[in-house]
């Protein structure tokens, strides 16, 4: 019960709520642009998009401003967008709006996570997009090929507004050149440092189908 009132799910999606009285029906107050305006994020989505080779499936993406740019995605393409935040109230905040969109839980999830353990399926990403900023941590190498799909899977990584040098340490590119093609790519945001491109091979051992 909620303030003497019983509130019943149903198989159908529906939620009732029973109660004494009679209310007054309550819209929900839908929103197409749960964010600020951003020009440069909406560009910086039509880019990755245009870049990578997956426009539908799973698209996760990951770091602070990662559920605007995963929004941005999501209006763009047919992925299914999972976006992975480091701080409790930027996720909140992400969520509420969102949900305004009736685009939540259907098309685009926030998640909280550290970067250490992605909290999801290994292989399940068709896309994988980072941001980066100064003092922002980034998942290891190791735990990104973790959840990106071998044959194909791609990673971008890249700050939108700074400039700067590529965004991944020796030691991760050195790791994803050993499981794919990778190159850097000065153009996909403009007045931005390149990003990192990647796109992942077969996984080690793995046969081929001939027939």
């Amino acid at each position: 019960t909620a303030n003497g009132r019983v509130l019943v799910s149903t198989d159908t999606g529906a939620i009732h709520c029973f109660g004494n009285g009679a209310l007054a029906p309550q819209p929900a107050k839908m929103t197409t642009e749960p964010f600020p305006a951003e020009p440069t994020i909406a560009q910086t989505a039509q880019a990755i998009i245009a870049k990578a080779s997956a426009h539908k499936g799973y698209c996760l993406v990951i770091g602070k401003g990662s559920a605007q740019l995963g929004y941005e995605i999501v209006k763009r393409s047919n992925l299914q967008v999972f976006c992975a935040e480091y701080d409790e109230a930027d996720v909140k905040q992400a969520q509420q709006g969102l949900d305004a969109t009736g685009l939540y839980g259907r098309r685009v999830v926030v998640n909280l996570v550290t970067p250490d353990a992605l909290p999801y399926s290994d292989y399940f990403a068709n896309l994988v997009v980072q941001l980066t900023a100064p003092g922002q941590p980034v998942p290891s190498a190791k735990e990104m090929l973790r959840v990106m799909k071998p044959f194909g899977g791609m990673l971008l990584a890249g700050q939108i507004t700074r400039t700067g040098s590529t965004p991944l340490s020796q030691e991760t590119i050195a790791l994803l050149k050993t499981a794919g093609e990778f190159t850097a790519d000065n153009t996909l945001v403009p007045n931005a440092a390149p990003w990192a491109i990647f796109k992942r091979g077969p996984l080690p051992g793995a046969g081929s189908w001939t027939h």
